[in-house]
């Protein structure tokens, strides 16, 4: 859905220069990006406004225009190269966790800004590509890219969408709804993190410590000393792909055994969030991309237990559990 057709004219000065880079980026290539020479114009306008140009307008002659966005491009390039930006720091902390290459981080950097800069997403929300191949042809010329490597790049065993860093809806609609980043990630994005540790934070939690011990589950003892055997094995040979499965009635006290086991067996014991910062639940496909993030977090790691809370709520509603 289309949004409003004007927002106020934000300078490329009150935003991320890489944001305003991709602004001019995707004027250069208006013409791969709509079919419409009215929705062109607007968009140019636009752009044009948000880039703070005052002696170019969308009525120039479109040489000029073409060479004042080249230039905006160029500049804007330079500019995010030498100063590095917020997100661009956090993004690198992530590559580094999850072996994203450099077009990855440019994806996932414009995924961002599509969602939070004002003046992206208006630009974003009046283009329509029209399928498939039109989305990649017009991706690949905002990137300079080939189609092929945009392909390889979104793809769903790729490191972004496989992890459920960004999603691509290809079944019509404007850019804006076709390319998406994953909920709650953009925001962590936006904010200063020192470490890497403390960006994941908002994914993944250290466990808080159980309120009851081991005597309070004797009638288990059997189960819970095999479990701990299992568990201490698999963290000594690093073992991957090792899952316990605790069932019962709820309230039976299955996550403060699960914590108890963790530490029993020398583990730091993290948990996958139930409720986001602001105290909303998380969705179950929030919940399971957390999870997945978490296994990339915390593989290097020598030993870590992950508790992932409620199971069932990530199983299709037709499958039993």
């Amino acid at each position: 859905m289309a949004g409003p057709r004007h927002s106020r004219a934000w300078r490329s000065t009150e935003r991320d220069a890489r944001a305003s880079y991709w602004l001019a980026r995707i004027g250069l290539n208006i013409d791969l990006l709509t079919r419409s020479p009215a929705i062109r114009l607007e968009v140019l306008e636009l752009i044009l406004n948000a880039l703070g140009s005052r002696e170019v307008t969308f009525g120039s002659p479109r040489h000029v225009i073409r060479k004042a966005l080249r230039g905006y491009a160029e500049r804007l390039d330079r500019q995010a190269l030498e100063n590095g930006t917020l997100v661009a720091r956090n993004i690198d902390m992530l590559a580094n966790l999850l072996v994203l290459e450099p077009l990855h981080k440019d994806l996932l950097a414009f995924a961002v800004w599509i969602r939070d800069d004002p003046a992206l997403r208006d630009v974003a929300s009046h283009l329509m590509p029209g399928g498939q191949a039109s989305f990649f042809y017009g991706l690949a010329a905002i990137f300079e890219r080939s189609e092929v490597e945009m392909k390889a790049a979104l793809s769903p065993v790729g490191p972004l969408a496989g992890n459920g860093l960004v999603w691509v809806q290809l079944d019509g609609g404007t850019f804006d709804m076709q390319l998406g980043v994953m909920d709650g990630l953009a925001e962590r994005l936006l904010e200063e993190h020192s470490s890497v540790n403390e960006l994941m934070r908002g994914f993944i939690e250290e466990a808080v410590a159980s309120t009851l011990t081991l005597s309070d589950f004797s009638h288990l003892e059997a189960d819970v000393e095999l479990v701990a055997g299992y568990l201490a094995s698999a963290i000594a040979k690093r073992t991957i792909g090792v899952n316990v499965l605790l069932y019962g009635m709820p309230g039976t006290g299955k996550t403060e055994l699960a914590r108890l086991v963790g530490r029993r067996v020398g583990a730091v014991v993290y948990q996958v969030r139930c409720v986001s910062d602001g105290n909303e639940a998380l969705s179950p496909k929030e919940r399971l991309t957390s999870y997945q993030l978490c296994q990339r977090f915390l593989a290097g790691g020598a030993n870590a237990v992950v508790i992932f809370d409620e199971i069932e709520d990530v199983f299709p509603l037709d499958v039993e559990v």
